[in-house]
């Protein structure tokens, strides 16, 4: 059984179909046929049955039934009507005996065929025979049925070809998207199955092709993130390799005692400087590990407080004061309690910070820098911080780029400390999404950064 149904399995399923099809229809026929050959063979014998009782009944009538009076033991004694074959009702005296002893009508068979006798009993106790032959009316049942065969088989035959040709017109857009989908199995994901039905299929079909369209969309994104991890660790390698050869470098000749006594001071340095970078490096770049970390990440949540923004920028744009005094930076921000967002205070202040050092770095010396913080409540209740300067600016081309990890601008445009190593805008952006927010690169004179954080409402509103 096990291999049966694995045979039949294995056949197509337009096979399948026109297979349960002809037998469905084949069954249905025999039932119809068994049935009405049935029916037509019980409505012949009960008219026939009802003829020779009424015979019985009608003696000396005209009829087309064989009368005989014959004693109980099915002798003759006397034929009162010959009809048909021109002999007695009953073929045989033990058939005619057979006759009297039964309570209804039965079927005999002699020398000359099958008759069917009924006997009625008379007042001098001799029994009224009817007798008719039956070999006609079963030449007709075997001629209807002889009929009834040939037309089921035709039947069947146009069954079988009508049930191929539905079936194949029917499975038509079943085989289109089989045949595509054994296309995009050899590999080309960007085909898509036709969907241009209503019906099962074509509900099929679309959900497979959404099925593909997030395979290949995960799978897109699956190489822009291989891509950006080598991109990200041949940087970090190239990075952390200047500052680690510079070192190797002073210690080599520190070690064959190539310098002088006079200029070991400059040697140790230079190393506390190259061990410092490489240590920032490390620390940006575990930052930046961090924050790629799905958002709610452990340790995160419990630093979330409601913090004034505005509170954050002046204390921001103090500390750059302090750092830079002869660059102007001017600070337009909103009354106190109107720039509440929820976040990482000390995390906020980094964001700040580094858009500040940024400036310092890229423009230069005594450029201007502008913040200006508001809270816009079209589009959403969102607190927005704009960061600009009057330096060179960034080329069109590249301005969405700037918030990629270690990317750096033409180092032409570098006025003052180009030793970075291109962390910083990328740490304020991850910083940024880690909140909810955007940040985003605006057109225009100089570089402007544009910053929105979803707006916190204040304590005693909640």
């Amino acid at each position: 059984m096990t291999g049966i149904a694995a045979t039949h399995h294995r056949r197509p399923l337009r096979h399948r179909l026109i297979m349960l099809m002809v037998t469905v229809v084949t069954t249905i026929l025999l039932i119809t046929v068994v049935a009405f050959m049935t029916l037509i063979f019980q409505l012949l014998s009960g008219e026939r049955d009802e003829r020779l009782t009424a015979a019985l009944a009608t003696t000396g009538e005209y009829t087309d039934v064989t009368l005989q009076i014959v004693d109980s033991s099915g002798r003759t004694r006397s034929i009162l009507q010959i009809q048909g074959r021109g002999g007695p009702a009953a073929p045989t005296a033990e058939a005619a005996a057979a006759a009297v002893q039964a309570a209804h009508p039965i079927t005999v068979t002699g020398p000359d065929g099958a008759w069917r006798l009924a006997a009625r009993p008379q007042p001098d106790g001799t029994w009224l025979l009817a007798g008719q032959p039956i070999d006609g009316e079963r030449r007709l049942h075997d001629r209807l049925a002889l009929i009834w065969c040939g037309t089921v088989l035709v039947i069947l035959l146009v069954t079988a070809g009508l049930t191929r040709h539905l079936i194949r017109y029917g499975l038509r857009p079943l085989t289109a998207v089989a045949d595509e989908a054994t296309r995009i199995h050899a590999g080309d994901l960007t085909r898509r199955l036709p969907a241009a039905t209503s019906d099962e299929i074509g509900q099929l079909a679309a959900a497979v092709n959404g099925m593909l369209d997030r395979v290949q969309t995960a799978l897109h994104e699956r190489q822009q993130a291989d891509e950006r991890l080598r991109r990200f660790v041949d940087d970090a390698g190239h990075e952390l390799r200047t500052p680690v050869t510079a070192i190797r470098g002073w210690a080599d000749l520190y070690r064959r005692g190539a310098i002088p006594d006079s200029e070991i001071p400059t040697a140790m340095r230079r190393i506390r400087q190259e061990t410092e970078r490489v240590g920032s490096l490390v620390d940006q770049l575990l930052q930046l590990a961090s924050l790629d970390q799905p958002t709610g990440g452990p340790g995160r949540q419990e630093t979330r407080r409601t913090v004034d923004l505005a509170e954050i920028v002046r204390d921001a744009v103090l500390d750059a004061r302090a750092v830079d005094a002869d660059r102007p930076i001017t600070a337009d921000l909103p009354p106190t309690g109107t720039g509440l967002v929820r976040g990482d205070a000390m995390a906020l202040h980094q964001v700040v910070a580094n858009l500040l050092a940024n400036v310092r770095a890229h423009t230069p010396p005594g450029t201007a820098a502008r913040l200006h913080l508001q809270r816009q409540v079209a589009g959403g209740d969102r607190i927005v911080l704009r960061v600009a300067d009057d330096g060179p600016g960034v080329p069109a081309e590249v301005r969405d780029r700037v918030f990629d990890r270690f990317f750096r601008v033409d180092p032409a445009r570098a006025h003052r400390d180009s030793s970075g190593a291109g962390l910083g805008l990328s740490i304020v952006a991850a910083i940024v999404a880690d909140h909810g927010g955007d940040i985003r690169a605006e057109p225009g004179d100089g570089f402007t950064v544009r910053i929105s954080l979803p707006a916190a409402r204040p304590a005693s509103a909640r």
